[in-house]
């Protein structure tokens, strides 16, 4: 089973990925809460300090916003939220899988092409330049207006960062402190 994230500045443009080959994941939402822990571990490593963290993961992204709301998904929302600790400002935001397929391509890559070295690297991936350049500018038009309404802090253009992901599908996370 494969996860990738990846991180965009704020014009878009991928300033590093990652790739995670799983062994021994039995449910689907056991793989996506794993992706979120590493990708969360992983910014922490990296010291960024103001990301977005956003991706189709609506049922864990909603029990961190809303936790009455979906009281089944609190061990998950607690996990998440731990995780998130050592990240100054973040906030969770929930996408549709279309906004991200370079995510999606990188963590196939494990299922489809038998690519299981996990890794993290600079940039994007080289085979895949056409489609993140495309994607940067569908990035900036459908992220940008979403943070400034009630985000209830501002994210400078030299400090904000989104994280990607994809698993078995296109996730990617995006981040300001919401009720952890």
């Amino acid at each position: 089973m494969g996860a990738a994230w990846m991180v965009r500045n704020h014009e878009g443009v991928v300033v590093c990925h990652s790739r995670k080959a799983f062994a021994e994941i039995k449910t689907k939402d056991e793989a996506k809460l794993q992706s979120i822990l590493r990708a969360s571990e992983s910014m922490t490593s990296l010291r960024l300090n103001r990301i977005i963290t956003a991706g189709e993961f609506e049922e864990f992204f909603g029990a961190v916003m809303r936790p009455f709301a979906l009281p089944s998904f609190l061990f998950q929302r607690d996990e998440i939220c731990m995780s998130m600790k050592e990240i100054g400002d973040w906030q969770v935001l929930v996408v549709k899988k279309e906004a991200n397929r370079g995510a999606s391509f990188i963590a196939d890559s494990v299922n489809k092409r038998g690519l299981v070295q996990s890794y993290v690297a600079r940039g994007h991936p080289t085979w895949l330049s056409d489609l993140f350049l495309y994607e940067m500018e569908a990035y900036l038009a459908s992220l940008t207006p979403t943070l400034v309404p009630g985000s209830g802090s501002s994210f400078s253009s030299t400090s904000s960062a989104s994280v990607a992901f994809g698993y078995e599908g296109v996730w990617w996370f995006v981040a300001l402190r919401e009720s952890c």
